[in-house]
C-alpha cells in the first residue's frame, strides 16, 4: 500500500456530436426576425452561449475530459518523493498514467478528491473502454481509501472550502492568480506548461495541507 497525491486538470468536450446535442435548444430571441439580425445574434450572444456550454462540460464526467494529472507518491522523507505531472491533449495519456501508477490497494489524498476527481477518472475510464482503471477508482471510492482535505477542514461534505484558502489560513505562500478555473482556457491556447504549473502547485499545497491536519 502507498500513499498518492493527485489531482487532475480537466477540459470541455472536444465531441462535435455532444456539443450538438447539448446546444440543440440554443436559439435566437423570437424577436429577431430578420436574417441579418439572426445571423448577427449567432456570431455573438449565439457564439457566447454555444462556448459557455462547451466549457462547463469541463467539470462533468461524462461529457468532459481530463487534460492533465499530477501525482505524488509520498514518503516520510520529502527528497524520496515520486512526482509525476502529465499535460497531454490525448486523455489516454492522463488515464495510462493513472492507471500505471495507482493499484486499488493504494490511498490516493486530494482536495474534493471523493466529489470530484476519483469520479470523474472513474466516468472517463469506462467511457475509454479502461475496465481495470475503472474498477480502481470504484473500490478505492467504496473502501474510503482515500482522504479528503476539504472534508478533512470542514467535516461537512455540505460544505466547500477551496484548496488555496485553507493553505492560506494555515500560513502558506499561495499564489492566488493561479487559479485552476484558467485551466480550458490555457488549454485552449496551447498553454500546458501554465496547466503543469498549477498542478505542481496544487500537489505541493495538497500536501502542505495534509501534512498540518493529518497530524
Amino acid at each position: 500500500m502507498a500513499k498518492y497525491i493527485i489531482d487532475i486538470e480537466t477540459a470541455g468536450t472536444n465531441r462535435s456530436d455532444v456539443i450538438e446535442y447539448l446546444t440543440s435548444k440554443i436559439a435566437p430571441p423570437k424577436n429577431y426576425k430578420t436574417e441579418e439580425a439572426v445571423r448577427k445574434w449567432w456570431a455573438t450572444a449565439g457564439a457566447e452561449k454555444i462556448a459557455e456550454v462547451k466549457n462547463a462540460t469541463a467539470l462533468s464526467g461524462t461529457w468532459g475530459r481530463i487534460v492533465g494529472v499530477g501525482i505524488s507518491q509520498i514518503d516520510n522523507d520529502k527528497d524520496n518523493d515520486k512526482n509525476v505531472i502529465i499535460v497531454d491533449s490525448d486523455e489516454l495519456v492522463a488515464l495510462n498514467t493513472i492507471n500505471d501508477e495507482i493499484t486499488s490497494g493504494d490511498w490516493l489524498i486530494g482536495h474534493n478528491i471523493a466529489g470530484f476527481d476519483i469520479q470523474y477518472i472513474y466516468q472517463r475510464a469506462i467511457i475509454n473502454g479502461m475496465r481495470e482503471l475503472a474498477v480502481k477508482m470504484r473500490h478505492i471510492l467504496h473502501a474510503k481509501f482515500y482522504v479528503d482535505t476539504m472534508y478533512e477542514w470542514t467535516l461537512d461534505w455540505r460544505k466547500r472550502v477551496s484548496l488555496k484558502e485553507i493553505a492560506f489560513a494555515l500560513g502558506a505562500e499561495v499564489d492566488f492568480e493561479d487559479d485552476g478555473a484558467n485551466v480550458p482556457m490555457w488549454f485552449e491556447e496551447g498553454n500546458l506548461h501554465a496547466i503543469e504549473r498549477h498542478l505542481e502547485n496544487d500537489i505541493a499545497l495538497t500536501r502542505f495541507v495534509y501534512e498540518r491536519m493529518m497530524l
